[in-house]
């Protein structure tokens, strides 16, 4: 599923920068790395985070079996994301000014867009594996 991979590989690229380059990702979106904690928990929150999720992306998009239940995960996800970024923007007002602000909103609401309609494209539907954990 392309968009599962897609939309996977910018959550890693993301993550990767924000892991390998703290200081300048941080600054980016206005975080002010005062301390090597601040540094420390941006790395974890922001890089190790976003990795993961482009990892479980691109892997779950390998396997007809766990696209849907993928999509359904990676939509909510990027939909929760997005929507947060929108409302603290109307929470915090002052920030509308800031470009690297926009640019993550709309970016964030168009991977939400493109899994929602992949998600819906794909027959929006979640099944439970088949068989059984208990051996006969």
């Amino acid at each position: 599923m392309i968009t599962l991979r897609v939309v996977g590989l910018l959550y890693f690229i993301s993550g990767l920068w924000c892991a390998l380059n703290a200081g300048l990702a941080g600054s980016y979106v206005g975080y002010d790395m005062s301390s090597d904690i601040a540094q420390a928990e941006f790395v974890t929150v922001y890089g190790g985070l976003q990795v993961g999720l482009g990892i479980a992306m691109i892997l779950g998009s390998l396997k007809t079996s766990t696209i849907s239940g993928t999509l359904l995960v990676a939509f909510v996800f990027s939909l929760t994301l997005a929507a947060a970024r929108l409302i603290s923007v109307t929470m915090y007002p002052s920030i509308i000014a800031e470009t690297g602000v926009w640019f993550m909103a709309k970016l964030e609401l168009v991977m939400a867009i493109a899994l929602g309609f992949a998600f819906y494209k794909n027959g929006h539907k979640v099944t439970a594996p088949q068989g059984t954990m208990i051996p006969q």
